[in-house]
């Protein structure tokens, strides 16, 4: 059983500190450059050297733009300076976290993450960003109570649904997993992973036409999705329609996602 699982959708956001006059360069962009963040480090490089004390908020500013360009291990080091004067600011611990994240600091992210909600208990992105850690760590009894509450700090919190979902699904609790993806799909009828999450669960409970359905729309939004065409070869496979199965199994494999049914010698 393949899970869309890993950080890239569990969506773990550096949490964005720009100051003040940093943010004006940036005023009317939605999207910034490399090229703007190069603008944010010598911006803020030129503020720390004339007054590296009272300037010092701009190396969360710095930090945030060396992450943004893949350079995290500067990212750390300008945290961990301002962390060192400024040790109750949970938003550079979260900042923190997420840098560590990347550079496979697993226990010392979650660490980072507890700091950050000392300061910030009812903040639902910290609660999720923790949980995240703790599930990629199969940790699911700490990643199950940051989940539920993440959600209750924000029951929007689509990411803290899905993601306790998937928990639920791989503990094989589907009935529970359905009604939280019934709550993440209400609030977003076209997220994909949720829709093809659902109808995993909804095949693994038997009802077979609402999982038909889910992944007839998750293949509308995504047709070479291998994931929802990996559920849905696994579906007709179930049915006794292996033939038309194949089609979907060959996606699979080709985005190599290993199909749920191992043996294929019926596909050849």
């Amino acid at each position: 059983m393949a899970y869309n699982y890993n950080m890239k959708n569990i969506k773990i956001y550096f949490i964005i500190i720009f100051i003040s006059n940093i943010h004006i360069l940036f005023s009317q962009k939605k999207n910034y450059s490399d090229e703007d963040y190069q603008s944010v480090i010598e911006i803020s490089t030129q503020k720390l050297n004339e007054d590296s004390i009272a300037n010092i908020e701009y190396l969360k500013s710095r930090a945030e733009a060396f992450f943004a360009i893949n350079e995290s291990k500067k990212a750390l080091r300008d945290l961990n300076s301002y962390l060192k004067t400024n040790s109750k600011d949970s938003y550079a611990y979260f900042n923190r976290g997420i840098v560590k994240k990347k550079l496979g600091d697993l226990k010392g992210a979650t660490n980072d993450f507890s700091y950050a909600l000392k300061y910030s208990p009812t903040s639902s992105d910290i609660h999720f960003a923790r949980g995240a850690v703790y599930h990629d760590l199969k940790n699911y009894s700490k990643a199950i109570i940051d989940y539920k509450n993440a959600i209750k700090f924000n029951n929007k919190n689509e990411e803290a649904l899905n993601n306790l979902a998937l928990i639920l699904i791989e503990k094989h609790d589907y009935g529970l997993a359905i009604e939280y993806l019934n709550t993440v799909l209400s609030l977003n009828s076209n997220r994909l992973n949720s829709l093809y999450n659902r109808a995993f669960a909804f095949i693994k409970s038997k009802e077979w036409s609402k999982a038909k359905t889910d992944l007839e729309n998750a293949l509308k939004i995504s047709p070479n999705n291998p994931y929802a065409n990996n559920y849905m070869g696994y579906l007709l496979y179930l049915q006794g329609k292996k033939q038309n199965a194949c089609k979907y199994f060959k996606v699979t494999l080709e985005s190599n996602v290993a199909p749920i049914i191992e043996n294929l010698k019926f596909c050849e």
